[in-house]
């Protein structure tokens, strides 16, 4: 019997999660990481809630070890000015203030992330009149939070402000969210502020909570069942799976 759309499609991310499994064995967390999120993108895009409560720790684990190097760097950069070429990221921990803007901080940890650099970064913004500090992430969503000020940036610091920075993420998660819209606006938070470990938790627990979900929409149908596989589409054709890394 010939394989449906759908069976070919979970059957390549299945593959791609065994990539990555493979990535992170052999400590590739830069490979497994990109791997990983794309398997989650995909995933996401045919309903397939199983395979993203599969990855999501796989992803944290990539993460984690990008950013347990980056601390054990030891060092902080203050950039306000121009951001370091590619070629001259080290590894560290990035706080980056005006006259840069949120955008720096992705173009910096997308720029260290291709040069397998490991680092963690954060954008301020000006002070406020009330003295606070607003922080910015900005990429797939943008999130802010305002956080009290410093004497001098330190580590302790910026990771406190990045806590802070997620809180906020959750708290803008619109309430009439179902459970799989939920888990679609953790995936953008994912891309957008990495560095907060508490998405990817809850990303694995609301994916499973999904699984049932969705098979509930596909069983009752009608207006609600958006079905992915309805009509052809190049999403995940055989040139476009990445799990040939060498």
């Amino acid at each position: 019997m010939p394989a449906t759309r759908e069976s070919r499609s979970r059957s390549k991310l299945t593959k791609q999660l065994r990539k990555v499994d493979e990535l992170l064995t052999s400590m590739h967390y830069f490979r497994a990481e990109t791997l990983c999120l794309e398997t989650i993108d995909k995933a996401c895009h045919y309903h397939f809630f199983d395979i993203v409560a599969h990855a999501a720790m796989p992803l944290l684990e990539a993460h984690r070890q990008k950013r347990v190097a980056a601390l054990e760097a030891g060092e902080l950069f203050f950039i306000n000015e121009d951001l370091p070429h590619p070629e001259e990221i080290k590894p560290g921990v990035y706080l980056i203030a005006p006259p840069r803007v949120g955008m720096d901080g992705k173009r910096l940890r997308d720029a260290a992330h291709k040069n397998n650099v490991p680092v963690i970064t954060l954008v301020r913004e000006p002070t406020t009149k009330t003295g606070l500090v607003p922080v910015v992430a900005i990429a797939r969503k943008t999130f802010r939070a305002k956080v009290e000020p410093y004497d001098q940036p330190t580590i302790d610091w910026v990771l406190g402000a990045i806590e802070a920075l997620g809180e906020s993420a959750l708290e803008l998660m619109p309430s009439n969210y179902v459970v799989h819209q939920q888990v679609d606006y953790l995936v953008q938070c994912i891309h957008t502020h990495p560095d907060y470990e508490k998405f990817y938790l809850l990303l694995a627990d609301l994916a499973r909570e999904a699984v049932r979900e969705w098979d509930e929409i596909k069983a009752k149908g009608g207006s609600n069942y958006d079905d992915p596989f309805a009509e052809e589409d190049d999403f995940l054709e055989e040139d476009q799976v990445s799990i040939d890394f060498d």
